[in-house]
């Protein structure tokens, strides 16, 4: 089913998450793809898109529309009432099987930009392909700065806004499967040294004497598996960032070509979830004596909001609300 919204061009497929693989484009949108013209304005090109990319909670690490946009297939329904008529007898046998299921496709383009392309079909697979290689006069998108990473703010804005703006926003998950595909050719540790070194040492420009290396689907899953241990570990640089991830996922898998590769349940990490330290966790809270009463406000209402959506918490609720208590006291 295709639809032109307000604001965006969009792509919206009711399916089972085994046929997904045809729906796919095999090569890159053009820049305007996820951006068409609308009311006389242009869409963003993937150069201005990507100008701002090394902000910290930027969404110009993602090509796409800058404003918000709420997405909607209701435009569609008074257009075509066949189309209407299928589309909710197919919603209501698939919610029916338990087997309705969002999709999102993700493309990392020139190894820089995220290009995001939702696929509507209780779990959700995103799929991760890389096309192209770094641009000689492009900035690295992983080590601009002593920071590294970069691109991660990407990855993770594309998280947050799934589950805080789209489909319909307050969207909660029982299970998160992150897929990075490519075509499955041998590699070896050489080559992944050699792009590591790449984006290290040239941070704003790669020589002519240098080849560009496209990055592979396991170095992506293994920067991605790194970056999301981090964040759940709520630690003094990313408790802002893991807040919401357990309010509102169940698990979270990281998969190289469908196969396993590290498994979070957010259930069993965040129940032993503990700090004594306030030097140790949220960082964004002044004066220091704030943090510790803010961690475990915070956990206690990440625990409700698991029980109220129906995810685990990885031990008893009498359980986890007396330890609560009681490490409070300390």
């Amino acid at each position: 089913m295709y639809c032109d919204l307000p604001l965006i061009a969009c792509r919206t497929t009711i399916q089972d998450t085994s046929s997904r693989s045809s729906l796919r484009p095999s090569s890159p949108p053009p820049p305007w793809a996820l951006s068409l013209p609308a009311r006389g304005r242009l869409g963003v090109p993937v150069e201005s898109a990507s100008a701002g990319r090394y902000k910290s909670n930027s969404q110009l690490c993602v090509h796409g529309d800058p404003h918000y946009v709420r997405f909607s297939g209701a435009p569609v329904v008074p257009n075509n009432r066949q189309l209407s008529l299928e589309t909710s007898t197919t919603i209501t046998r698939l919610r029916a099987s338990k087997r309705i299921t969002y999709v999102l496709d993700v493309m990392l383009v020139n190894d820089s930009v995220l290009w995001p392309t939702w696929l509507f079909v209780d779990s959700v697979h995103v799929t991760f392909r890389a096309f192209g290689a770094r641009s000689r006069g492009g900035g690295s998108a992983y080590f601009a700065n002593e920071s590294a990473q970069l691109i991660m703010y990407g990855f993770y804005f594309l998280l947050e806004h799934f589950l805080v703006v789209s489909p319909g926003g307050n969207v909660s998950m029982r299970s998160l499967v992150l897929d990075f595909s490519d075509d499955g050719a041998p590699e070896d540790g050489t080559t992944k040294r050699e792009w590591l070194r790449m984006h290290r040492k040239y941070r704003d420009q790669i020589p002519d004497e240098i080849v560009p290396i496209a990055p592979r689907a396991s170095w992506l899953a293994d920067n991605v598996t790194n970056y999301i241990e981090w964040i759940l570990s709520m630690d003094y640089y990313t408790s802002h960032y893991g807040v919401i991830l357990y309010k509102r996922i169940g698990s979270l898998t990281v998969q190289e070509n469908g196969k396993e590769l590290r498994h979070f349940d957010l259930g069993e990490l965040l129940a032993p979830l503990a700090f004594d330290d306030p030097t140790k966790t949220f960082r964004n809270r002044y004066p220091h004596e704030l943090r510790l009463p803010a961690f475990w406000a915070w956990k206690e209402a990440a625990v409700k909001a698991r029980l109220d959506c129906g995810l685990p918490i990885g031990a008893p609720v009498a359980e986890v609300e007396e330890s609560i208590r009681e490490l409070r006291k300390v």
